[in-house]
Parts: structure tokens; C-alpha cells; sequence
């Protein structure tokens, strides 16, 4: 993947995880750092502690979801070492180490980049390579899914790469990103478009499930319910702006102009 760094897959292939949960072992002066360890799987950590000879150093998520993070406290019983993230972290267990927005840790420089998730982090490491768990993926784009993920966040975040020189991205999901700018910019304007869109059909009350029906009817129905986050997570961005409300709570939206008329 990149000098001093492996990559395994753990065994969660899945509509949203593509071939599963992508564990790097990052090789230190000291020993290793696994980021992301994945989920709970017997396989897994038997890989990862056969691949390390359990000289584990450190353990980092890039966010608390259980998909990257629920094989940590299993892996640090075994090793005897600590559980970093960026705090508050969403994993269902208590961190060891805060890794603050900007702080450096070895080889490893922490970059807060909230959007798919409050905690999420991309790490950055060596000459150009950027460890960017959900927020930037080859295979597909990000899922923002309300209440925790914040499509206003996620914009942020993805202009934030854009502003960085990284010539690799090491995604938590999918192959290495060959081409970030051009990969972080396209994800970009793609939210930007489906955002235009979706307040074009706003000038008359509209609700989610039409808005869901409009923009993804060809969809799989194993990703509907994602989809649907992710309409919701846009009126979301266009209400905290001030652009469009509810009128019943949440299902159905329009435009405040509109509204006001």
C-alpha cells in the first residue's frame, strides 16, 4: 500500500462495505500500529496477530463505527496495547488515548474530518499518503446519515482535502485512491449537484419518499434505506442554512420561500 504499510481485509464483504473493512499494520521504529481493526472476527485477529507477531504498539480509529472498530478491545487484551480516536468517540467502548484534531502520534498525524460521523479522522502518513477511512472511497461514495453524520460536515471535510497535496488515499473500504484530488473533487460536486436538485423540487411541499423515488427509484433495495438517509441529510444542510423546512415534523419538506408565498 505504501512503505511500511499492509493492508488486510477482514471477512464483512457486504453492500456496504465492499469486499470488507480494510485493517492497516503500519510498521513503526517500536513496533506496529493497526488502524482500524475492523469487527469482531475470531479470523481476523488471528491474521492480524499472526501478521504482527503481536508487537502491537497502538490501535487508532478512524471513527467509533462498528464495522472499523469492534475487534479493538479484543485485540488490545491480547497485546497490551491502548485504543486511540478522536473523542467523543461513537465506539460502543471507552478509548485509552485521545487523538486531538492535528496531533501527532509516530509516523501518524490525526486530521478531524466529521461528516460521515462526528469522531471520524483521516491520518496522515509519509510523503503524500492519506489513511481516509469513510470520508473518500473509490468503490462509492460516502454514506451521511442522520442524526450523527451532517452533510454541511461532510462538504467541509471533502473541501479540506481538496486544500491538501496527498498524491494516495488509503480508504477504509475498497482499493487505494490513485487520483485523490480529482477522486475528493468529484464526490464533492456529485453532493453538490443531488443538493441542487433536491431544492429544485422544492417549490411546492414534497416528501422524503417522493424526493427518494425521484433521485434513486433505480437503486438496490439494499441501499434504499441509505439513500434515503442521505435525501434526509441534505434537507437537513438546506434547513440549518435556512433555505427549506418541514411541515410535518420531518417527512415533508418546501422551499421557506415557497412556504411564505
Amino acid at each position: 500500500m505504501a512503505k511500511g504499510v499492509l493492508r488486510l481485509t477482514a471477512p464483512n464483504p457486504g453492500p456496504g462495505t465492499a469486499d470488507g473493512t480494510n485493517t492497516y499494520l503500519v510498521q513503526e521504529a517500536e513496533g506496529i500500529v493497526v488502524i482500524d481493526p475492523g469487527p469482531e472476527s475470531d479470523e481476523h485477529l488471528s491474521r492480524i496477530l499472526q501478521l504482527t507477531h503481536g508487537n502491537i504498539i497502538r490501535i487508532l480509529l478512524t471513527h467509533g463505527h462498528p464495522d472499523h472498530c469492534t475487534l479493538a478491545p479484543a485485540l488490545a487484551a491480547s497485546t497490551g496495547s491502548d485504543i486511540w480516536g478522536y473523542a467523543p468517540n461513537l465506539a460502543p467502548f471507552a478509548l485509552d488515548k485521545v487523538l486531538g484534531e492535528g496531533e501527532t502520534i509516530g509516523s501518524l498525524t490525526a486530521i478531524h474530518t466529521p461528516g460521515h460521523s462526528p469522531d471520524h479522522l483521516c491520518l496522515s502518513y509519509g510523503d503524500g499518503v492519506l489513511f481516509t477511512g469513510d470520508l473518500v472511497m473509490g468503490w462509492a461514495s460516502t454514506v451521511v446519515s442522520p442524526p450523527n453524520g451532517r452533510m454541511a460536515h461532510y462538504f467541509q471535510s471533502l473541501r479540506r482535502l481538496l486544500s491538501r497535496s496527498d498524491i494516495r488515499y488509503l480508504p477504509g473500504h475498497g482499493p487505494p485512491v490513485e487520483t485523490p484530488q480529482e477522486r475528493a473533487w468529484e464526490l464533492l460536486a456529485r453532493r453538490m449537484r443531488r443538493e441542487a436538485e433536491i431544492a429544485d423540487q422544492l417549490s411546492k411541499p414534497v416528501t422524503i419518499t417522493a424526493l427518494l423515488e425521484s433521485h434513486y427509484s433505480h437503486t438496490a433495495p439494499t441501499l434504499r434505506g441509505a439513500a434515503r438517509r442521505m435525501v434526509h441529510a441534505h434537507l437537513l444542510k438546506l434547513a440549518d442554512e435556512g433555505r427549506v423546512a418541514t411541515t410535518d415534523g420531518g417527512e415533508t419538506w418546501v422551499s421557506v420561500e415557497s412556504a411564505a408565498i
